[in-house]
């Protein structure tokens, strides 16, 4: 089945906006003119996208491309449809929407352009687009004031979305952060909505949604974040909102281990990621680097309570996870060296600067997959493509030993 559907007004914008569809573990195709539909089908894609290199035409122009190209995709049932606009929005952005919303059965297009990875957030329906040391912004009200036969509103951050009942129109979103556009999405297509414009910030959130969706059918990970940087505490917050996820606090003095360990089992028995994440009041930071720093005692006591964790689980729920993800160097050392061990890694791979994944060689002759990462580095959302990684290696993994055994 086809899980999106993207029109984008020039080539570079659509392949922008794909690509990050299949980061998250989906199989994408784009064309420059759009082919036979049944054709389409039997390629096996989960996002197909077309340009109508349209940004420079007439708006009349525009409209008829993506009326026509939203008719044709729309033949084959994609679970979502996103048209593309420019993160600027340059182009004939309310001539295309309007085209997009009449080609569909969708009584409403959900219209989020912010993109807060660049700068450029949508506040009251204005959109501001930040470039070096200036500043503009444009009243996206003003934008879409003539298109004939569709109305327009703005909802405000954390504002219920709400289908209008006797009329079709383009509902403009407003969002700061990328959580802003996750709730965006999740709340649109829980009433029903399932026409979105937006640019890339957009398509990320579509990306995590659709990665949540995919990630609860697999293998759940074990997550030990060993790391105070709040760059990991960012990245697992990103996780959590996914909504995949349960978080399981070890404190400084340990209190009950053994509680610690069956909420680990429990989150793994239920098919969702455990994060395993330290918790301390004695860090400060060190110098102009902010590197977090530790007393010797406090961290004695939280390698312990790491490693009796880790142990438990490990020994009673290894079959019942696709791999581990390891923050921090401190926290890597004691799994891969004191718990399992591990002779090494086979198949290193990159997932982003200072992430890296590989199957741990663990020294009885086992495997499992790992991905180690750098306390401060790492994209907000590096851990989502870090747990489609072990998934996709675990069932690589079984694939081969199934094929030996037969």
């Amino acid at each position: 089945m086809l899980k999106l559907a993207i029109i984008a007004d020039d080539m570079t914008g659509l392949n922008a906006i794909a690509s990050e569809f299949q980061r998250f573990g989906l199989r994408v195709r784009t064309f420059a003119k759009f082919m036979d539909v049944s054709r389409v089908t039997t390629l096996g894609y989960d996002v197909v996208g077309v340009d109508t290199n349209s940004r420079t035409i007439s708006p009349d122009a525009a409209h008829a491309a993506v009326l026509s190209a939203a008719q044709t995709l729309a033949e084959l049932s994609p679970q979502i449809i996103m048209k593309q606009t420019d993160s600027s929005l340059h182009g004939n952005v309310a001539a295309e929407l309007c085209g997009a919303l009449e080609a569909t059965s969708d009584a409403q297009l959900i219209f989020a352009p912010a993109c807060p990875s660049l700068g450029r957030i949508t506040k009251g329906g204005v959109h501001g687009v930040q470039d070096g040391s200036k500043n503009s912004a444009q009243d996206i009200k003003k934008l879409l004031s003539d298109t004939d036969g569709i109305t327009f509103s703005v909802a405000a951050t954390g504002e219920t979305l709400q289908a209008p009942q006797d009329t079709r129109q383009i509902l403009v979103c407003d969002a700061s952060t990328d959580y802003d556009l996750d709730l965006i999405v999740s709340e649109a297509l829980s009433t029903g909505s399932s026409l979105f414009g937006g640019s890339v910030g957009l398509a990320k959130a579509l990306a995590r949604h659709l990665w949540a969706k995919q990630t609860c059918i697999r293998l759940p990970a074990f997550l030990v974040l060993g790391s105070f940087q709040n760059r990991t505490r960012t990245q697992c917050e990103v996780l959590m909102q996914t909504g995949t996820a349960e978080l399981i606090k070890l404190s400084e003095d340990n209190g009950d281990l053994p509680a610690v360990v069956s909420q680990v089992f429990n989150a793994l028995k239920a098919g969702r990621h455990a994060v395993l994440m330290t918790s301390t009041g004695a860090q400060t930071d060190l110098g102009k680097t902010g590197y977090p720093f530790l007393d010797d005692a406090s961290r004695a006591r939280i390698e312990t309570g790491i490693r009796y964790v880790v142990r438990d689980v490990m020994a009673g729920c290894c079959d019942l996870i696709s791999g581990m993800v390891l923050a921090g160097g401190a926290t890597t050392a004691i799994v891969t060296r004191d718990v399992l061990p591990l002779s090494g890694f086979d198949d290193v791979s990159y997932i982003d600067d200072g992430v890296a994944a590989g199957i741990g060689l663990i020294s009885n002759g086992g495997t499992i997959p790992f991905v180690t990462k750098a306390g401060n580095w790492g994209d907000d959302d590096v851990l989502l493509p870090s747990i489609l990684w072990l998934q996709t290696a675990k069932a690589q993994i079984s694939n081969l030993e199934k094929r030996s055994y037969d």
